[in-house]
């Protein structure tokens, strides 16, 4: 709940219509703080400030005698980016632009920045920061300081959204967007001296110890470039140097005495963290009502059917969107048997389609699957919090599902071998190593694996194997017969949700090492490449591979060039599946649009993209019927 304090100032009228606002999260000082804000003043509608608890007394004042809407937030929370969900939503502007209290607007980004406001295609723009140092004279043009660049100014459409809250992380907004070449000018290192550099320094590695850039180097370490060995300085535009020489001045005025007190809204810490995906659920939010309006169809056995289902929140929590929520709740099912008993198998999971709120109700399509096994069943549709619980609270009904036209079933003897465990879309394949993969993209890269094996044996090839994880059925399946693994091993690599992806321990022998540990694991058909597809040449590889399988650097222009070298290696009737295509959908439809040629493409869940060459013969297999769910 929202309660108030006092704090200073008055509060200035919001106009009516807004095209921009500015927010910002500041515990420093009442002189930085309005030094700052003053700054932005002129090129912003509205201004929203959140003040940490822990600000110096004067300072929530001081951003209200400037800004739109102050509030107090709690100083307890483990670093600003969990600040970021929270404080976007409160803008009321057609966009937002979120800088940090020791970021100005360079002269660039003041010419251009209003135009930018008028395009109709982007839903976000990405900002270079300039790292001036050691003084607002020169700036940082090497290494990581050059290359920073930062979602930063976004269209306001909380759909678009998505926050992590980790550390150094980023808004992810989807979309198109582009880098402006007009970028913020960083003051961080002038604002503070080398030793409470040096401690900010090592507060951040209690939170995330060890956080590496792509290059290899500590990413924390951004913040003292004097123990860095910077070197390669370049010239600030004199213009530049003014705005940050009259902001220098101003923050390190003396303090006055605080203005009179007035109220301010008290945030609280679970209204801040509920935009936050990385977050713990509390018991209270295990509660909801599930219905199916129309209720559900006769079916045949393995046959898939579409129902509505509408869910009622009546939680604690929101409940995240998807594709991927975070956290991962989801509108899921199971069925039973007359005699009571489960029937034990995996089933699709449904993402929201918007956000719910505590008390809100959706609806939304789900696709659900008969089993195997016919008579009179009971279907059960659930809310699941994937590896944690159901929430019991589900719709039952009772589904008459017959054996339809195709054969039942054949008796099988003995242990189940590899191809059956395959067939069945057995995705406890996927648990000896640790995957990055949700349990709906197992489902649809064993269905994969299946539906190509019914052609016979195969070579597969994939791009970006860290640990292993999704080689696991490949080098104990016997149909295999060869295997490529593409991966220059970066500790590292870009990210198009806005940060860096990290790959601890990402080693070939570390990936050998797991995959020997797998029964019935043939090492011998697997050859690596530490070098990427810009790197490595197509007549190098020992095999034409039938599958791909790209999952590699998740950037726009690394998938369209993944999906290039594939292309040339596979053969006339190949296969090209892409991980996470939510994020790297652009380079996906680069690639399509590009192909020429005859294609079936279509989507599996969760995030698997799927290019088929030539004619359509995938989609009608029953293992990918059994784990598609069709895009609408």
């Amino acid at each position: 709940m929202t309660g108030l304090r006092s704090f200073a100032g008055r509060r200035r009228r919001r106009p009516e219509s807004q095209r921009l606002s500015l927010c910002a999260v500041t515990k420093a000082g009442p002189s930085r703080a309005g030094a700052f804000l003053e700054q932005w003043r002129p090129l912003v509608d509205e201004i929203v400030v959140a003040v940490d608890e822990s600000a110096p007394p004067g300072t929530a004042s001081a951003c209200a005698s400037i800004a739109e809407q102050v509030y107090l937030v709690p100083a307890a929370m483990a670093n600003m980016e969990r600040y970021l969900g929270w404080l976007h939503s409160r803008c009321s502007g057609e966009w937002i632009l979120r800088a940090d209290d020791d970021e100005l607007p360079s002269e660039a980004l003041r010419e251009v920045l209003r135009s930018l406001l008028d395009e109709r295609e982007p839903t976000h723009y990405w900002l270079p920061r300039i790292w001036m140092h050691p003084t607002p004279e020169t700036y940082i043009a090497e290494r990581v300081w050059l290359r920073d660049i930062q979602v930063r100014l976004v269209r306001n459409l909380p759909g678009l959204w998505r926050f992590s809250g980790r550390l150094h992380s980023n808004i992810e907004v989807t979309g198109a967007s582009r880098i402006v070449e007009a970028p913020l000018l960083h003051l961080a290192l002038l604002v503070a001296d080398l030793e409470q550099r040096r401690a900010k320094v090592e507060a951040y590695e209690r939170v995330t110890p060890d956080l590496r850039h792509e290059s290899g180097a500590p990413l924390n370490g951004v913040f003292v470039p004097e123990d860095m060995g910077v070197t390669v300085l370049e010239r600030s535009r004199q213009a530049d140097v003014g705005s940050a020489a009259r902001y220098l001045q101003a923050a390190r005025r003396p303090e006055g005495k605080a203005s009179p007190a007035g109220e301010v809204p008290v945030v609280s810490m679970q209204e801040i963290e509920r935009w936050n995906g990385e977050r713990a659920v509390s018991p209270g939010a295990y509660q909801a009502r599930v219905t199916l309006p129309q209720g559900a169809e006769p079916m045949e056995a393995d046959a898939i059917q579409h129902v509505q289902v509408e869910v009622t929140n009546l939680g604690e929590e929101w409940l995240a969107r998807g594709p991927q929520p975070e956290p991962p709740i989801q509108v899921g099912y199971r069925w039973w048997r007359e005699d009571g008993t489960e029937i034990a198998r995996p089933t699709l999971r449904t993402p929201f389609t918007e956000t719910v709120a505590p008390g809100a109700t959706t609806r939304l399509t789900m696709a659900i699957q008969a089993p195997p096994e016919y008579g009179r069943l009971q279907l059960r549709v659930d809310l699941v919090h994937e590896g944690v619980r159901w929430f019991e609270c589900e719709e039952q009904l009772e589904v008459d599902v017959s054996p339809g036209q195709s054969a039942p079933a054949p008796v099988r003897s003995g242990p189940m071998t590899i191809a059956d465990r395959i067939g069945d879309l057995d995705t406890s394949l996927f648990e000896p190593i640790e995957s990055q993969t949700t349990e709906p993209d197992r489902q649809s890269l064993l269905a994969l694996h299946a539906a190509i094996a019914l052609r016979g044996p195969f070579d597969y090839l994939e791009i970006g194997s860290h640990l292993g994880g999704s080689l696991q059925a490949m080098v104990a399946d016997p149909r295999c017969r060869s295997i490529v693994s593409i991966d220059p091993r970066p500790l590292s690599q870009p990210d198009d949700r806005g940060r860096d992806e990290l790959y601890p321990e990402n080693s070939t022998e570390r990936m050998l090492e797991l995959l020997g540990a797998i029964p019935d694991a043939d090492l011998a058909k697997l050859e690596t490449f530490e070098r990427g597809t810009d790197q490595l040449s197509v007549a190098e590889l020992p095999t034409r591979p039938a599958f791909c399988f790209i999952d590699g650097e998740h950037t726009r222009a690394a998938a369209l060039r993944d999906a290039r070298f594939c292309l040339e290696a596979t053969t006339a009737d190949g296969v090209i599946a892409f991980h996470d295509s939510n994020v790297v959908l652009p380079g996906i439809e680069d690639f399509i649009a590009e192909l020429g040629r005859p294609h079936h493409a279509f989507q599996m869940p969760d995030s698997v993209f799927v290019v088929e060459l030539g004619a359509a013969r995938l989609w009608d297999t029953p293992y990918v019927q059994r784990a598609l769910i069709p895009m609408t």
